[in-house]
């Protein structure tokens, strides 16, 4: 059954992709040497064009090489030339963090200051170590170990400080504290 009765059918058109591949063949055929001598020639020319395509990479690798190469060795020389000046600046950074770290440490009796001044009234400090780089490492004894916590972080010196261990002791819990006082 057909919609329009009256109405003609479409003449069928070939599509563009067909339209192309006939032209394009026309144009191959037309391109197409016609004799054999002149096609031994258009051999020769697609294989030099093809040789002087896959040379391009080639070339183009071989010299990446041996630029990385004179590069390497001139770094090389460069390391060799400024080593003592490298030596010497790693020395003296060492020794500049050295004597920052001896002179930025709060000193020991001005840190126990500071948590004698912090602790509540049923607390005492049962020990204290310093490490050579500067972290203290405090035992403190008290029947509340929260409340001890909380009171030696409302010492703004003492901020630095945090809780590491808890241990029942002999008068309550002892309280291990680590830290960089401030």
């Amino acid at each position: 059954m057909e919609l329009w009765p009256d109405s003609e059918p479409a003449t069928r058109r070939e599509s563009l992709a067909g339209r192309v591949g006939v032209w394009l063949r026309a144009r191959w055929a037309a391109l197409r040497p016609a004799s054999s001598a002149t096609a031994g020639a258009g051999a020769r020319g697609a294989t030099t064009a093809l040789l002087l395509f896959a040379i391009g990479p080639v070339l183009f690798l071989c010299s990446t090489l041996l630029l990385t190469a004179w590069i390497d060795a001139r770094n090389a020389a460069l390391r060799k030339q400024l080593a003592p000046r490298i030596a010497a600046e790693r020395q003296e950074r060492a020794i500049r963090h050295a004597v920052q770290r001896l002179t930025s440490n709060a000193s020991p009796g001005t840190v126990i200051e500071a948590v004698a001044k912090g602790l509540p009234d049923d607390a005492f400090v049962a020990g204290m170590e310093r490490s050579p780089d500067g972290i203290v490492f405090i035992r403190i004894e008290g029947p509340d170990p929260e409340r001890t916590i909380a009171a030696l972080h409302d010492e703004p010196m003492l901020a630095g400080l945090r809780a590491t261990d808890q241990r029942p002791g002999h008068r309550g819990m002892v309280v291990f504290v680590a830290g960089r006082p401030e």
